[in-house]
């Protein structure tokens, strides 16, 4: 059941964003993230927050956060770079080298079936 909320979530927001409602998709996400922790939709929240150029926001959001969700990983990246952080960047890459990222692994399963 959860699960169906945080796709049906995840999917508006992401409509909202796409016709420019930005502010119901931060809405709709901050709301589900009041009673779920998700890496995804936090990674999608920090999104948010860097293309609006909040970026120690979406840091803090991020901070926490399980750097072995790709979705996570990657903001973490373009934050670091944005910030010019390069010495996190590279602890960050350095620490998830080897890893399959949880949420890749599970794409790839999905389309297999």
């Amino acid at each position: 059941m959860e699960y169906n909320i945080k796709m049906t979530i995840l999917n508006e927001a992401k409509e909202s964003i796409e016709n420019g409602d930005i502010n119901k998709a931060e809405a709709l996400l901050k709301g589900y993230l009041d009673f779920n922790k998700d890496a995804e939709v936090v990674a999608l929240l920090a999104n948010i927050y860097t293309q609006r150029g909040e970026l120690k926001e979406a840091l803090e959001i991020l901070k926490g956060q399980d750097s072995n969700y790709f979705c996570v990983f990657k903001s973490l990246s373009e934050i670091y770079i944005k910030l010019e952080k390069y010495d996190k960047l590279y602890n960050l890459w350095k620490k998830n080298k080897n890893r399959n990222f949880q949420d890749l692994k599970w794409e790839k399963d999905l389309i297999k079936a």
